[in-house]
């Protein structure tokens, strides 16, 4: 799909990471993140950081990269504070979560999920 021309812009967006603790550096502006590096979750699955304050300067959404190997699975957890968006690129996923993670999904690839914060999974 073609974007109208006054949806252009000549300027080149942002490829300068936020700094943490730093004030939106680029308001009203696009922030390219460009990883560098893999780390590990707190539930020992290899992370790559993406979108999150630290990074773009993100309010409420965190969106990064994290490979679950075939017959791997994460810690029970929730995310207080930010939303957290997901997109499966390959493979099937149970999800289980809410209070006492009674509920389940299944998630195939090519599906967009969405968690609001505070929500166990």
């Amino acid at each position: 799909m073609a974007l109208p021309k006054a949806a252009l812009s000549d300027q080149p967006p942002s490829n300068q990471p936020h700094q943490p603790g730093e004030s939106d550096p680029h308001p009203g502006e696009i922030v390219t993140v460009r990883p560098d590096s893999e780390t590990l979750t707190r539930q020992r699955l290899p992370l790559i950081v993406g979108i999150s304050e630290a990074t773009a300067g993100a309010k409420g959404i965190s969106m990064n990269l994290v490979i679950i190997p075939p017959g791997g699975s994460a810690e029970p957890h929730f995310h207080r504070d930010y939303e957290t968006a997901i997109y499966l690129i390959q493979g099937r996923v149970e999800t289980r979560y809410g209070q006492g993670l009674k509920q389940s999904v299944i998630n195939e690839a090519g599906d967009f999920i969405f968690i609001p914060p505070g929500v166990p999974h």
